[in-house]
């Protein structure tokens, strides 16, 4: 792969040679009245290109902030939620215990003391 990359590299620097001498007569560049500069063609088109990457590249960076930033957010929502979910849940445990701690406590109802006599009275299936 690096081979390839290295391949397109040089082909893209040998195109970028022969634009500028075929392109090599002076064109003047006009900033304001009365400032005009002259300088190759090939300069200029080089230079306008390399001035269009750097914002492109900037473009694409900003747009990947932009990303970053929208995670991070949805990040901090999603744990405010599960921390919310998560006192829910302890609260709900709480509950659990206090009720099962006032169930112990409740008297046996007559129907249960049935039951557990009904149970001791029966022989026991498989001891011969």
């Amino acid at each position: 792969m690096r081979q390839f990359s290295f391949l397109i590299l040089f082909l893209v620097l040998l195109a970028i040679m022969l634009f500028s001498m075929q392109n090599s007569h002076l064109v003047p560049i006009t900033i304001a009245p009365e400032t005009t500069f002259e300088f190759p063609l090939s300069v200029e088109l080089l230079v306008a290109a390399g001035v269009g990457a750097i914002f492109a590249w900037m473009y694409g960076v900003w747009m990947k902030m932009q990303v970053s930033v929208e995670t991070f957010m949805k990040t901090r929502e999603k744990d405010k939620e599960l921390q919310e979910k998560q006192a829910y849940i302890n609260e709900l445990q709480k509950m659990l215990d206090e009720l099962q701690t006032a169930v112990k406590q409740l008297p046996p109802t007559k129907t249960a003391e049935a039951r557990a006599l009904e149970s001791s009275s029966q022989p026991q299936e498989g001891s011969d």
